[in-house]
């Protein structure tokens, strides 16, 4: 039976038994997309990510606005036991996790963002960020057929990949046009720079897998 997106936000919200957490907006949160006091003077329409880098220890952040209904998961702390096989040491490709997976539903679309973080100084880690956004987009993946299956709901869902980072000079890992990475162009990226005063629905990504 088809189900508006909505719709399956809300299913996906029980499902996950997804949580409210405080402070203003209307975007749920699961697995601390940032620290509360960096939720504190968010807009109804923003939603912020960061991540501290495991070597600098230093905050990577993007603060995107948005349209429609958001639901954000910091993927790589998602402890939902539907997804206990993912829980170990990310060494084998399928346990891998991208750090957020943020659905969109809006105008009657439903989108899901898979995004990783690099601090990636001097060049891009294409290989890790591949496998980190692959096993992400399995996971969407899973999870909709699981949706379907379970509850009788079927919607159309769009996935595409992100990297964003700040690498002083990403250009010999792009393309030529300088926005998708050269060895997966599935993979739009991003400087953290460029994602000043950005929509969520605007970021760019010409390669979105369809999932009925």
């Amino acid at each position: 039976m088809p189900i508006n997106a909505d719709g399956y936000l809300s299913h996906l919200k029980t499902f996950l038994d997804i949580r409210e957490t405080s402070g203003k907006g209307n975007t749920p949160h699961y697995g601390q997309l940032c620290k509360a006091k960096e939720r504190e003077n968010l807009a109804e329409n923003e939603i912020l990510l960061a991540d501290s880098d495991e070597t600098t220890k230093e905050r990577l952040k993007a603060k995107l606005t948005f349209s429609g209904r958001v639901l954000g998961l910091r993927l790589d702390a998602c402890k939902n036991p539907l997804f206990h096989f993912l829980d170990d040491d990310g060494k084998r490709p399928w346990m891998r996790k991208c750090d957020f997976v943020l659905f969109q539903a809006h105008e009657n679309r439903l989108k899901a963002y898979c995004i990783e973080f690099k601090k990636a100084r001097t060049f891009i880690p294409a290989s890790d960020v591949m496998l980190q956004l692959h096993a992400g987009e399995a996971w969407c993946h899973t999870l909709h057929k699981l949706i379907s299956v379970y509850s009788n709901r079927d919607a159309q869902l769009e996935v595409s990949k992100y990297v964003f980072t700040d690498c002083q000079n990403p250009g010999p890992d792009l393309d030529p046009d300088g926005k998708y990475l050269k060895d997966y162009p599935d993979i739009r990226h991003y400087l953290f720079s460029e994602l000043e005063g950005m929509a969520l629905e605007d970021l760019e990504n010409d390669t979105q897998k369809v999932i009925v």
